[in-house]
């Protein structure tokens, strides 16, 4: 909290909305809620904007494997957004995203103007599973499955 004072830690969902997929792109969608509330249209769409102007074009490359996040988190008073992609085989580009308070449904990246922040508690669940399952499906000696990777999503409580 900005105050300084100590929050209690109570779990929160997360669930998956599946594979967003745009432009070349494969984007996991994360919801999460300080209540058990479903996003809005509105604040979903205005995530994937805010991810459109972010995400580096083209989204495949030598190095750049056209996967990744986008997660929003509805807070009491604020809502959130993180997005990341993966590349140069075990590199995350993540940044944290927020609205404003005249326009709750306007995203923009705070990653900077938030002192280099990561996200809270709740969200770096979410990254922790990310890390996990690119482990398991993409730096293997086997080789690299995106799809695995796309399918191995978090749902229930960070």
């Amino acid at each position: 909290m900005a105050d300084g004072s100590t929050a209690v830690y109570h779990p929160r969902p997360v669930r998956s909305l599946g594979v967003w997929e745009e432009d070349g792109w494969r984007i996991k969608l994360y919801a999460m809620a300080a209540s058990e509330r479903e996003p809005s249209a509105a604040l979903l769409e205005a995530a994937r904007e805010c991810a459109r102007r972010h995400l580096p074009r083209p989204a495949s490359t030598a190095t750049r494997y056209g996967v990744g996040y986008l997660g929003i988190h509805e807070c009491d008073g604020a809502d959130y957004g993180f997005l990341g992609w993966w590349e140069r085989n075990n590199e995350l580009y993540h940044h944290l995203l927020s609205t404003h308070p005249d326009d709750p449904t306007a995203f923009d990246d705070t990653t900077a103007g938030a002192g280099g922040a990561t996200g809270c508690v709740w969200e770096l669940a979410v990254l922790v599973h990310e890390r996990a399952a690119w482990i398991r499906h993409a730096m293997q000696a086997s080789g690299r499955d995106l799809d695995a990777y796309l399918a191995d999503h978090l749902d229930g409580w960070a």
